[in-house]
């Protein structure tokens, strides 16, 4: 049998399954495809930005809502719904709404929706720490919106650039209650048309949109969890964009004259979680035993082809309050240090279980199980699907697990606060369950002040304390890449991993 065939086949024969291959025609009525599809790990959870931070239902929310500002692909800001803005002084920041926004309902965007998107945003556990500082929103008429804070708040125009961020029309939030993350309403240049749960979601472009109408009708986020099956469907052309590309996927592609490689330095860190409620990861000279025991740069080197950087902090190189490794303490492979660490410790015969979501995570964890081994751990892998993860995770239910953390915004306060931050534990972002008042004490103190200097020196004495308690083990620094085929005109990648859609055509 020829194998290559075969495994064309197969996968164009699983998208056609589950509506990718008739939702993606190159021949519609005038002759010319009609859909981009896009292929990730998992189809989004949820559209309702206040509930989840998943860069998975984030890829589909940025097409469908429009925020106050957006980050462009130079992480710079940019103008969003508001096409101005000035700050009044230190506590005071003004914003003038663009004039004949329309929602996907056909209503207008007013200040009302803007003051009751943020006010909802603050009542959210997942993603209230952004716009905790805020005190106070005025809407001195329909275009105008005015924001204020008790304390200086230095994150303030880069917080209101996140996803969670996205402008709701209040009506149509409401009526949805509790279920309206599955009927999203937004101003975005896409408007949900589809959504079969685990498997796609489809949109559809917005004639309306304040940025013109997009050149594509029509958007299909797919959920392919498997690397092999993106690389193939980029190939025979299933699949336009294919996300997240690992380095052994991006070998193969090298030949493909169909598509093209994009990369980008990521503000992401791939890391190991740990459980520092979980019996003896409590202790944290374990875990200082467990990060010192993991040879993280001949995992790069087996699983990343020697791609990515070897991670000593929690804040990637180009997060504003990333710790340099020349200044930071740090600490790197060493297995006799480890293995004293461990009998200082007390503990013998240890078994932990890791958790994990996709094969990818599931390799870095296998590299762990044999480091590890070599202390006397033994290591358990759970590989399950991503909404169970981010449960599981959430509740506390497993020692370890394995995930990026990317702060879209760009801001250290993104990147530790909902990671590391007491307020935070559990399904929030605190999933280690890390409770430290001086840690508390300084992300507080670096959200509160507009002196940026002030801001790197509290951000770098917060990961001094992490590199020394290790609640999480940082492995590398992502590099983000994705497979584009040749005929999407006008395709980029982002260094946050997610993409505006409206800016792109077909050949």
């Amino acid at each position: 049998m020829n194998t290559k065939f075969f495994k064309v086949a197969l996968i164009t024969a699983t998208l056609i399954a589950a509506g990718c291959g008739n939702q993606s025609k190159e021949n519609t009525a005038s002759g010319k495809k009609d859909t981009i599809v896009l292929a990730q790990l998992s189809d989004p959870k949820t559209m309702d930005p206040h509930k989840t931070t998943s860069l998975y239902c984030q890829r589909a929310m940025t097409q469908i809502y429009d925020r106050l500002l957006e980050i462009d692909e130079n992480m710079k800001l940019i103008p969003g719904l508001a096409e101005s803005w000035e700050q009044i002084d230190d506590h005071t920041t003004v914003f003038h709404l663009r004039e004949g926004v329309k929602f996907h309902n056909g209503e207008p965007l007013t200040s009302e929706d803007v003051y009751f998107s943020i006010k909802r945003a603050q009542e959210s556990p997942t993603v209230a720490h952004l716009y905790k500082p805020i005190t106070d929103i005025e809407t001195p008429d329909d275009l105008t919106v005015v924001i204020k804070t008790e304390e200086p708040f230095g994150a303030l125009l880069y917080n209101l650039s996140h996803k969670s961020a996205s402008i709701l029309n209040k009506k149509a939030t409401l009526a949805g209650g509790e279920n309206y993350g599955q009927s999203p309403v937004g101003t975005g240049a896409y408007k949900l048309a589809e959504w079969q749960a685990g498997n796609f979601v489809k949109l559809e472009k917005n004639t309306d949109y304040f940025r013109g109408e997009p050149s594509i009708p029509y958007v299909l986020i797919k959920a392919v969890p498997e690397e092999n099956s993106k690389v193939i469907g980029l190939e025979t052309g299933e699949i336009d964009i294919a996300a997240d590309l690992t380095p052994f996927s991006r070998k193969m592609l090298e030949g493909n004259k169909g598509s093209e490689i994009h990369m980008a330095d990521g503000l992401g860190v791939s890391y190991i979680g740990l459980n520092t409620k979980s019996g003896p990861l409590q202790d944290k000279r374990v875990r200082q035993a467990l990060l010192q025991g993991l040879d993280r740069e001949s995992l790069i080197d087996s699983l990343l082809m020697g791609t990515v950087e070897k991670a000593h902090t929690f804040l990637a190189p180009p997060v504003f309050g990333h710790g340099d490794k020349n200044e930071l303490t740090h600490y790197d492979y060493n297995l006799e240090a480890a293995k004293e660490l461990l009998e200082e410790s007390g503990y013998e015969n240890l078994s932990f279980k890791i958790t994990t979501a996709g094969d990818s995570a599931t390799e870095i964890a296998q590299v762990a199980q044999a480091n590890w081994k070599e202390l006397g751990i033994d290591l358990t892998i759970e590989q399950i699907e991503w909404g169970t993860f981010l449960q599981t995770t959430g509740n506390g239910d497993t020692d370890m697990f394995i995930m990026s953390w990317s702060p879209s915004t760009g801001d250290g306060d993104y990147g530790l606060y909902p990671n590391f931050h007491s307020s935070q534990v559990g399904g929030s972002g605190n999933r280690t369950f890390f409770e430290d008042s001086q840690v508390d004490m300084l992300l507080e103190d670096a959200k509160s002040t507009t002196d940026q200097e002030l801001r790197k020196d509290l951000y770098f004495q917060v990961q001094e304390i992490l590199n020394e308690e290790v609640p999480a083990i940082p492995v590398y620094f992502t590099l983000v890449s994705s497979g584009a085929g040749n005929n999407v005109n006008g395709y980029y990648q982002h260094p946050g991993n997610i993409s505006y859609f409206y800016r792109f055509s077909f050949e």
